[in-house]
Order: structure tokens, then C-alpha cells, then sequence
């Protein structure tokens, strides 16, 4: 009776599977709803089902068949461990899905062991005593499965490396080719090697002179051969002679920095490339600091109390350095408005005498002195050419909107209709000048500079100009005329 039972309940399972993974009914049973443990009673069809979807649940199938063990494998190929005695075929499955699972093969053969470590060199770790072919097999798949490889030959080492350079780390007393190629490839390799050959140390740091970092006692031509490649990298070469300080900073000026006592020659060099290399040394020698000025002005700024010929030969580079001097004196002023006269703009205890002289040079300097005295209101030589427009100017009504800023005309359309300007007139001292009409789209804004117009003599900053504009300006669209205009008595000192 209870074999009867047993048999019952048996097709019923395999009848409840069937249904449930074909969907019968418009339902389909969710795999974690599953119970596993009666699998071994569905139908073949039901067990290949579940196995194609994952395969390491042949472990709850007894004696599954040759085709279900294939599938599960294909899936996973770690699902050997549940099979007993696998085939040869069915191991060949499992290892080409997953070279790993070979650690669940006894005694596999030399076919199986080549196609684990063809699908992943490092499945090479659970071969005993693996023969040449398959060392190479792996090797040439991944490099670093080298690792695992007990007795290496040259080949071999070679194969690696050429793999995956960094194989190299793995390699005890690797032969001075195997070296060559291994920092060739990527030169920080050097770095795994215990003893690198000379030639291999030089070839580390010809592809990038901070592989240096990872020689011990480097000598002379491999701490030259860097810097020629990165001066930078003498951060990392205790006590450089003096032929490898200047080889750095010919390279790369700012490799100063990492000089911790720079040679004379080598703070000339440095700053000769770059006048701002200055501020990487310290306490610079006279003459550096001399030869940082003249290379760039501006270097000033990093010396501490410069004596006057430095400060001169500053200026004398770029006016513009004495921004950088503390209270420089009427000498070093002078020098620097003779090199650019915008240098004034920095001297805030700017000498009575130098205003003078620059306001001598040209009237436009006057823009650049802070807080001029009344005195220089009377121009030096007596007269000037004025040719400039006001800073500013401006004159509006509801449709229009006419401005100067700097030289440049603006005027601005504030309706929404067309405006044609038919008449402009310039008014500038006793002279009146015509601008070309234009056409203003609606919302819109024409703006132009304006020529410059014939020269009015002035002979003191107190004299007084006329300048405006008138226009007439019409809507197409009505035939609508309108004007504007405005006329001012401008100060001098307005124009400049």
C-alpha cells in the first residue's frame, strides 16, 4: 500500500512541475517558490528546465542523465562538483563555461587542463604538476598566472610578460631580456625587479624619469638619463652634482624647487628660464636674484629687501613691477613711468616730479595718477591737441535712448515700430560733425564708434568745452518726425 502511495504522489509531482513551468492555466510558478527537493521527481523536461536556469540544482536530481548533466555544466560550470564520475565530455563543458571548476575534476587529463586554463590562466593553481604545454596555455591567457607555476623557463617567463607586464612582480631573478621587455612595457615595472641590470634601469626611466624613485643608489648617467626626461624627478635623487642639477632645470626650470641647495650655475639657469623660479630658492645668490629681475620683472615680488639696482633693472623690464616694490624711490618711479606710463596707476607715494614728467610724455597719463594735485592741472609744455570724447554722455526721450561710453555710440530703440534716424550731428568745441543716418529695429540698439574729429587746443585742465548731439529721427510706419538734442560745456578733464 505504501509503494502504491509513494508512486501516487511521485506523478503528481511531476504533473504539478510540468503544469507549473508551462504555464498552465495562465499561471507560472516564480523559481524561489520552488521546492528543490522534489525535483528528482518531475520530468526530464521539468529538469532541464530548472537546470538551464541555473545549474547547480542537479545536485537535487539522483542520477541525473548525460543531457541534463551537459546543461547543467553549460550553465555552471561549477555544478560538476554535484556529478558523479562526470564524462570526459561533460568535464569539458564544465571547464570551457568555467576554467575554475577543474578544482572539482579528479585526475583530469591534459585536453581538460588545456581548456581550463584557456578560458582562465589562473585555473592553472589547481593542476598538479601541470606539464610545459599547459604552463604556456595559461600564461599566454593571463600573465599573471605565472604565479602559480613552479618551475618557470625562459619561454615561459617571456610569454608572461608579454601577456601582462606586471607579471613580472611574480618572476624570482627574471633574465636580463625578460627585464628589458617588462619595463619597456610600462617602466614602473622596475619596481618588482630586485637587482635590475643597468641597461633595464636606464630603460625604466627613459619612459618616465620618476621610475627612479624605485632604484637604489641610481648612478650618474641613470640620475642624468631621468632628469633629461623630467627634471622634476631629481625630487627623488638624494645630493645631485652639479651636472645633474643643471640637466633638471634645463629640462624644467621650475625643478628648482626640489634642489634643496642649488649650485650658482644651477639658480642662474632656473631663472634664466623663468624669472619666477626665484621664489623656489632659498636665499638666492646676487646675481640670481639680478638675473630673475631681468628675465621677469615681476619676480621682484619674491625677494627680500632688493637693493636699488635690482629694484632699476625691475622696473626697467616691466614698469608694471613696481606694484611689487615698497615705497620705491624717485629713481625707480622715473624708470618705470620711461618703460610704461600705466605704471603709474601702482606708485601711491608717486613724487611730485615724476607726475610731471609723465604728464610731459603725454597728457593720457593723467588717467593713471591717483589723486592729482592742482598743480599738474597746467600742462608742462604749455598746450595739447584734445581729440578724445567724454567718458560719458547721454540724452533720452520716450522713444529713444542716445549714449556715449568710452568712445563708443549707443543708441537704443525703445518702441516696438521702426525708427530711422535721418539727421545726427556731433557737436565737439566750436565744430559741428554729420554721422551717417542709421535704422533702429524695434527693441533693438545700433552702436558704432565714432571717428575722431580735428583737434582742439588747450592750454589749461580748467578750460572748457562744448559738446552734444542733436538728431531727427522719423517712423516709417506714420510718417512721424521727431527730434532731440542737448548741448553741454564739458570740463577738459572730462575728455581724458
Amino acid at each position: 500500500m505504501r509503494k502504491i502511495v509513494d508512486i501516487t504522489v511521485m506523478l503528481t509531482v511531476s504533473i504539478i512541475f510540468t503544469n507549473l513551468f508551462s504555464g498552465c492555466g495562465g499561471y507560472k510558478l516564480k523559481p524561489e517558490n520552488i521546492n528543490y527537493e522534489y525535483l528528482d521527481s518531475a520530468s526530464k523536461k521539468v529538469q532541464l528546465t530548472i537546470v538551464n536556469g541555473n545549474g547547480n540544482h542537479i545536485k537535487n536530481i539522483d542520477n541525473p542523465d548525460k543531457s541534463i548533466q551537459l546543461a547543467a555544466v553549460k550553465q555552471n560550470g561549477y555544478s560538476i562538483q554535484y556529478i558523479q564520475n562526470p564524462d570526459k565530455d561533460v568535464q569539458l563543458a564544465a571547464v570551457k563555461q568555467n576554467g575554475y571548476s577543474i578544482q572539482y575534476i579528479k585526475n583530469p587529463d591534459k585536453q581538460t587542463q588545456l581548456f581550463a586554463v584557456k578560458e582562465n590562466g589562473n585555473s592553472i593553481r589547481y593542476i598538479k604538476n601541470p606539464d610545459r604545454d599547459v604552463q604556456l596555455a595559461a600564461v599566454n591567457q593571463n600573465g599573471n598566472s605565472i604565479y602559480y607555476i613552479k618551475r618557470l623557463d625562459e619561454e615561459i617567463q617571456l610569454m608572461a610578460i608579454k601577456q601582462n607586464a606586471n607579471s613580472i612582480k611574480y618572476i624570482y631573478e627574471p633574465s636580463k631580456e625578460v627585464q628589458l621587455i617588462a619595463v619597456k612595457a610600462k617602466g614602473s615595472n622596475i619596481q618588482y625587479i630586485e637587482s635590475p641590470y643597468d641597461e633595464v634601469q636606464i630603460e625604466a626611466v627613459k619612459n618616465d624619469g620618476n621610475n627612479i624613485r624605485f632604484i637604489i643608489n641610481p648612478d650618474i648617467d641613470v640620475q642624468l638619463t631621468a632628469v633629461r626626461e623630467n627634471g622634476n624627478s631629481i625630487y627623488y635623487i638624494k645630493n645631485p652634482d652639479v651636472e645633474v642639477q643643471l640637466e633638471a632645470v634645463k629640462q624644467n626650470g621650475y625643478s628648482i624647487y626640489y634642489i634643496k641647495e642649488p649650485d650658482v650655475e644651477a639658480q642662474l639657469l632656473a631663472v634664466e628660464k623663468n624669472g619666477y623660479n626665484i621664489q623656489f630658492i632659498n636665499n638666492p645668490v646676487y646675481d640670481a636674484q639680478l638675473a630673475a629681475v631681468e628675465q621677469n620683472g615681476n619676480s621682484v615680488g619674491f625677494l627680500d629687501n632688493p637693493d636699488k639696482e635690482i629694484l632699476l633693472s625691475a622696473v626697467q623690464q616691466s614698469g608694471n613691477s613696481i606694484e611689487f616694490i615698497v615705497n620705491p624711490d624717485r629713481d625707480v618711479q622715473l624708470a618705470a613711468v620711461e618703460q610704461d606710463i600705466k605704471s603709474l596707476q601702482h606708485i601711491y607715494n608717486l613724487d611730485a616730479e615724476v607726475k610731471k614728467i609723465a604728464l610731459k610724455r603725454s597728457i593720457s597719463s593723467m588717467r593713471y595718477i591717483k589723486y592729482p594735485e592742482k598743480d599738474l592741472r597746467l600742462v608742462a609744455h604749455g598746450k595739447v591737441g584734445l581729440t578724445t570724447k567724454p567718458k560719458q554722455f547721454s540724452m533720452m526721450d520716450k522713444n529713444i535712448i542716445l549714449e556715449l561710453i568710452e568712445g563708443k555710440l549707443k543708441v537704443t530703440n525703445k518702441t516696438t515700430k521702426f525708427i530711422k534716424v535721418t539727421s545726427l550731428n556731433e557737436f565737439y568745441g566750436q565744430n559741428v560733425y554729420k554721422v551717417d543716418p542709421i535704422f533702429i529695429l524695434p527693441k533693438s540698439i545700433n552702436s558704432f564708434y565714432l571717428p575722431s574729429r580735428k583737434a582742439i587746443e588747450i592750454y589749461k585742465l580748467e578750460d572748457e568745452i562744448q559738446y552734444g548731439f542733436s538728431l531727427e529721427y522719423m517712423f516709417p510706419d506714420s510718417g512721424e518726425i521727431n527730434s532731440l538734442d542737448k548741448v553741454e560745456i564739458r570740463k577738459f578733464s572730462d575728455f581724458i
